[in-house]
């Protein structure tokens, strides 16, 4: 089934399970089906921009156990129903990753020992690897579509 749906990287949450209970084990780079953005306004004159985004591998026990991508699913009132929420997404990988190791190194100190900390990131960046190589198929979204998107501001 073709989608014809923004695909971009998103840093995706990992807990045990895909029903987003638990802790956060780590965090991973993943390829996501953009299906909403919200922009909510402040009184101080702030915005924040809110991604509505599909993950197509949720936690570590569907990824193991899954041999099809999550694709975006409707309820019976025709809204998404297998949605996760990011403030952002990336057009490259390399720019997703450097934000991904930042909170998987901030995350690990504080739960692990200074020696384990390498063997945990090398740990996250092989099923990142893994992920990615299951989603080779999803073809990132060219620049000409952020009429649909919109251009973020990044020198916020």
């Amino acid at each position: 089934m073709e989608l014809n749906l923004p695909i971009k990287y998103a840093i995706e949450p990992i807990y045990p399970y895909a029903s987003n209970t638990g802790a956060v084990l780590g965090y991973i780079v993943s390829k996501c089906f953009i299906v909403g953005k919200t922009i909510n306004f402040f009184p101080n004159g702030t915005m924040r921009e809110l991604y509505t985004v599909v993950f197509p591998y949720k936690g570590l026990q569907t990824f193991k156990m899954m041999k099809n991508k999550r694709l975006p699913e409707f309820d019976g009132w025709g809204n998404y129903r297998n949605i996760d929420y990011t403030e952002h997404v990336y057009e490259t990988y390399l720019e997703a990753r450097e934000v991904c190791k930042d909170l998987n190194t901030s995350l690990f100190t504080s739960l692990y020992p200074c020696y384990q900390l390498d063997d945990m990131l090398k740990q996250f960046s092989d099923f990142e690897f893994k992920v990615l190589q299951k989603c080779s198929d999803m073809v990132i979204t060219e620049n000409d579509n952020d009429k649909v998107l919109g251009k973020r501001n990044r020198t916020a």
